[in-house]
């Protein structure tokens, strides 16, 4: 058996290349012709194993374990053979990166083509080189860019599709991917300071709990078995830290059905009340977790209008993308009915004027800028005031939020070593 390294042209024309065992080179041709593929050129490789990587055609007799590697071999390889197996996204940063990239090349006088084509070559990462290699290809077939790019709606957000077609009806595709970029920039450390507000917390609760399951689990079976064998009255919380631990011990497959259950529903409801008006609005107005949900979804929502005005989208669609970016519900509904005012001819600050989610300062900021002619500068600034103010606000929130949880898992676990002390300590009294 002898193994060929071949270059081939598929029906598409597109060049492919690959390594595969096969008697002659006759039959090679054949077997490349049947898959639909036709052979350019080819180099006779003698051995009488697969070198690593190496890809054989389905067709060919082989064993069925080398069947099967060479098959996960390729699956490894190839990854995604359609743009609808693409799930999950991008992460801001690494989007950003590339699209700053793409807007350099473009500003160096490098054709789009060119550019979708190196990022797909040059990246080790098996989706992005899929994505772009699919979105070279559309844009070789006479598609547009941003229509390319509809085909990835999770990785490609409605508001960087919106720049880009944009910039391309404008002429100015650079500056668009530039704004993107930036836009997605902001949103990444948006992000991040959202996760730093909860990773204290988390460790704290998570900590907590391994205390409590540690004292359920090893240091309650030794007391219990202690105070069983005595025969005395045992105090009220103790006692009833005994059921609890008979509980949790004897029925401890059904909690943890229970919980899998409760996570699972709750997420089914978090989901849905998730695009709930009254829900949201509800949020809005608690203590302490209101404003900061506020200022971090008017941050969103005033930073998206300012790049998508600034980048040559009408203020219409621009609403549209920022009501949908704000991810509230209830401010969502407020922006639609300012967008209805607009297309009536009214002012952005007339309508937000009566609004309770917006604060004097953007009206005012907001109202400057329509008389100025400057709306997206006005809105960049007053949106970079409030990335700011959800720097502090989350900072306010962790230093209310340390203390409450610090108090509330030491009671219990006081609560438990009182429970457990007080036998002890009337230890004596039990044996006389």
């Amino acid at each position: 058996m002898t193994m060929f390294s071949y270059k081939a042209t598929d029906q598409t024309g597109k060049e492919v290349s690959g390594e595969v065992f096969s008697p002659t080179k006759d039959e090679l041709v054949a077997e490349l012709e049947k898959s639909g593929l036709f052979l350019n050129s080819w180099k006779e490789i003698t051995d009488l194993t697969s070198p690593e990587g190496a890809i054989a055609l389905p067709s060919m007799k082989r064993p069925w374990a080398q069947i099967l590697a060479d098959a996960w071999k390729t699956r490894r390889r190839s990854g995604y053979t359609d743009y609808r197996q693409i799930r999950g996204h991008l992460n801001y940063k690494t989007l950003a990166t590339i699209t700053w990239q793409t807007s350099i090349g473009l500003k160096s006088g490098i054709t789009l083509t060119e550019m979708l084509s190196t990022i797909s070559r040059e990246t080790p990462d098996e989706k992005i080189r899929f994505v772009y290699n699919f979105l070279f290809e559309k844009i070789n077939a006479g598609h547009n860019f941003a229509d390319a790019l509809s085909y990835f709606p999770g990785i490609f957000s409605p508001i960087y599709v919106s720049l880009v077609r944009a910039g391309e009806a404008g002429g100015f595709l650079a500056m668009a991917l530039e704004e993107a970029a930036a836009y997605l920039k902001k949103q990444d450390r948006l992000n991040k300071k959202i996760r730093s507000m909860l990773i204290y917390p988390v460790m704290l609760t998570v900590i907590a709990s391994s205390i409590l399951i540690f004292m359920v689990t090893y240091i309650m079976p030794v007391f219990l078995d202690l105070f069983t064998s005595l025969n005395a009255e045992l105090p009220l919380v103790t006692r009833i830290l005994l059921f609890l631990f008979w509980l949790f011990k004897k029925f401890i497959l059904l909690w943890a059905a229970l919980l899998v259950v409760f996570a699972y529903y709750s997420r089914k409801a978090y989901k849905a009340l998730g695009s709930n008006r009254a829900v949201d609005s509800a949020v809005l107005r608690m203590p302490a977790i209101g404003p900061l949900m506020l200022k971090i979804a008017l941050s969103r929502f005033l930073g998206t209008m300012s790049v998508l005005l600034k980048s040559g989208v009408n203020i219409l669609e621009a609403l549209a993308i920022g009501k949908a970016v704000a991810g509230n519900a209830a401010l969502a509904r407020e922006i639609e009915s300012i967008s209805t005012a607009v297309q009536a001819g009214k002012t952005l600050a007339e309508k937000m004027a009566r609004s309770r989610f917006f604060p004097s300062m953007v009206t005012m900021m907001v109202a400057n800028g329509e008389k100025s002619g400057n709306l997206s500068e006005a809105l960049e600034k007053v949106s970079e005031y409030y990335v700011e103010e959800v720097d502090i606000a989350i900072s306010d929130t962790l230093s209310m939020l340390e203390p409450l949880i610090v108090v509330f898992m030491g009671f219990f676990i006081a609560l438990i070593a009182t429970g457990l002390l007080i036998p002890i300590f009337e230890l004596p009294g039990y044996v006389e």
